[in-house]
């Protein structure tokens, strides 16, 4: 339990996710750049509908938390 920091892009990202029956859930922080989001799922699936929006929102580096927080 608690938060995993990395870098990426020279950036700092504070990053937590869980998974629950029926749940799944990611938040990331990126302090330098002011960009975040929390995001619940009511579904074991949840990656599928959260990955595509962090990719978007982040690019690049939303691939990577996203590789991070999955692996």
């Amino acid at each position: 339990m608690g938060f995993y920091v990395d870098e990426i892009d020279a950036e700092n990202v504070i990053t937590h996710g869980g998974v629950g029956k029926g749940t799944q859930t990611i938040v990331f922080m990126l302090p330098k750049s002011k960009k975040g989001l929390l995001i619940f799922t009511n579904s074991g699936n949840g990656g599928d509908a959260y990955i595509p929006v962090i990719q978007k929102y982040l690019g690049k580096s939303g691939r990577e938390i996203i590789d991070v927080e999955t692996k």
